[in-house]
């Protein structure tokens, strides 16, 4: 009876065990994946400001073409 205890136990340390080194692996993969958000979120920036750049020089465009159609209208 004792036996079985001490297996009981020592299956019971081995799953603790393994529960740590899960959570380290864990650990270690978001930490990985944060440096891959880190990388996606540096993406996004650069493609957000030339978004904006592209915007911008449409409505500079637009305008030019509004003042153009006035123009041509006032004649």
């Amino acid at each position: 009876m004792e036996q079985l205890a001490q297996l009981g136990m020592g299956i019971f340390a081995l799953f603790i065990a393994y529960l740590i080194v899960k959570e380290i692996v864990s650990f270690r993969k978001k930490g990985e994946n944060g440096n891959d958000l880190k990388e996606v979120v540096k993406n996004n920036t650069r493609a957000m400001e030339a978004l904006t750049t592209c915007v911008h020089d449409i409505k500079e465009s637009q305008i030019r073409v509004d003042q153009k159609l006035d123009e041509l209208l006032r004649r």
